[in-house]
């Protein structure tokens, strides 16, 4: 399964969409600097946007999870425009020590701790 965030699409829908985001960022990424966070929720947006899917998380974090808490203020702060996208847009990223074949050829836009992130290809864009 996975999630899609609507653009403009009902509040109760963006807001369930939006904490399947928190909840993957909180889960996936733990560890990692507010900036990081930042960058990593900006580019799953961007991602979005241009009609890709994002993962869903495995389960729910608990109720007082300050990762999870700081992850839903990054993705509520980003879809209100309350901060900017570090990123410039980048719908594509890897950690630096793994080369996914599709980076290949291809010069990042913007690094943030072990991550590299991808402007999305011309011929992809809608």
């Amino acid at each position: 399964m996975s999630v899609r965030l609507v653009p403009g699409g009902k509040a109760a829908e963006r807001e369930a969409l939006a904490a399947g985001l928190a909840r993957t960022l909180a889960q996936r990424h733990r560890g990692e600097s507010q900036a990081v966070l930042t960058a990593l929720a900006a580019a799953a947006l961007n991602a979005q946007r241009s009609g890709r899917n994002l993962p869903e998380p495995a389960a729910a974090p608990s109720a007082d999870d300050p990762v999870h808490a700081l992850c839903r203020r990054i993705v509520a702060r980003l879809q209100a425009n309350a901060i900017a996208d570090p990123t410039g847009g980048a719908t594509r990223w890897h950690r630096r020590w793994n080369y996914p074949r599709w980076a290949r050829g291809r010069a990042p836009v913007f690094e943030a701790g072990d991550f590299l992130f991808y402007p999305q290809r011309e011929e992809q864009k809608p």
